[in-house]
């Protein structure tokens, strides 16, 4: 019996079979990316720019052009310095502080990229729960937007 083929060679079938892959890692990144993003880490390797987006597509549900600088080469050099830095003594707040700075990087998405690196020791704070308690970090109100309707 013969298999089934889609008419490509060998490697334009590899070339397919990673595609898949790499699509199947954007709709199920918590159980296929992020344990080896943990991994990483803990080896103390740095993330690439699409550990970094498929993060951010897990936290904001999309992906939009200005991310592009968000991973910019400058800002995925803070990213992963703030990634390090997160585990030092008193370390999590200034990394917080670091990451929230990067354009595209709010506080929830911050905390999101350190629970996916280091899900023993930081959770996800959701903006609106902590507007809802009023337990925004001193001096956060000031970076609030204010809409009048």
């Amino acid at each position: 019996m013969e298999s089934a083929s889609f008419g490509g060679s060998e490697g334009e079938m590899k070339d397919f079979d990673k595609d898949v892959e790499q699509g199947l890692d954007c709709y199920d990144p918590e159980t296929r990316v992020f344990p080896k993003i943990t991994e990483k880490v803990s080896k103390r390797q740095t993330l690439s720019k699409r550990d970094i987006l498929l993060i951010l597509k897990w936290k904001l549900g999309r992906i939009k052009g200005s991310n592009a600088e968000t991973v910019s080469d400058a800002n995925l050099a803070k990213i992963n310095e703030a990634i390090v830095d997160a585990t030092q003594a008193d370390g999590a707040i200034d990394a917080l502080k670091a990451l929230d700075e990067i354009p595209g990087i709010g506080l929830a998405t911050a905390t999101a990229m350190l629970t996916v690196c280091y899900p023993e020791s930081f959770r996800i704070i959701d903006e609106r729960v902590l507007e809802s308690l009023d337990l925004y970090p001193r001096g956060y109100e000031n970076k609030k937007k204010i809409l009048v309707f």
